[in-house]
């Protein structure tokens, strides 16, 4: 599949007469296939990371609602229960969040591509941290951390966050708090 993109792109920069373009697309699927050949057995295949992807994504964020549940010093009932039902709208299992309880570092930070996923993970780390009815400020700190992994501007997130909390206290939907988030 690779190989045909690549093909099509240098037959493309070629109709267009851009020779330089064409050969940086060849020396391109040169090294790349030469990459994928010598390397097979060390790293998964491209198509592997693609499949795979949204459920390592949705594993790392269940990974850091686990973090900001445990960021307080003490893991609640409330709180895993509401990490369980995130969870089962994501597609991950029980067990694997029973799982990822036990050693959250078995994955690293993913944070999705698209700002409105990010936003959605974002609301979700309120959510849990409302969970046990208290805000502290090792939550807060963790928050902001994560925060920033998700690509928002860190001067940003405190103010993001209360608007967040204010609305989900409300019992706004969680689409309309994204909406209101996006204006940040």
């Amino acid at each position: 599949i690779i190989e045909v993109i690549i093909s099509d792109l240098a037959k493309h920069a070629l109709r267009e007469k851009s020779r330089k373009l064409s050969l940086a697309v060849y020396s391109y699927s040169f090294s790349f296939k030469y990459y994928i050949s010598t390397n097979k057995n060390t790293y998964m295949s491209i198509i592997d990371a693609f499949d795979g992807g949204q459920e390592k994504q949705n594993k790392s964020h269940i990974r850091n609602l686990i973090r900001i549940g445990m960021a307080d010093g003490h893991f609640e009932q409330e709180e895993t229960q509401k990490i369980y039902r995130i969870a089962r709208h994501l597609g991950v299992t029980q067990e694997e969040v029973d799982q990822l309880i036990a050693d959250p570092n078995q994955i690293g930070f993913i944070a999705p591509s698209n700002i409105e996923e990010r936003l959605e993970r974002f609301v979700n780390l309120l959510r849990v941290i409302l969970a046990d009815g208290m805000v502290t400020d090792e939550e807060r700190r963790l928050l902001r951390r994560l925060g920033v992994g998700l690509d928002i501007d860190l001067a940003k997130i405190d103010a993001m966050a209360e608007k967040g909390i204010a609305m989900i206290k409300a019992g706004e939907d969680v689409d309309d708090i994204i909406l209101a988030l996006r204006k940040f």
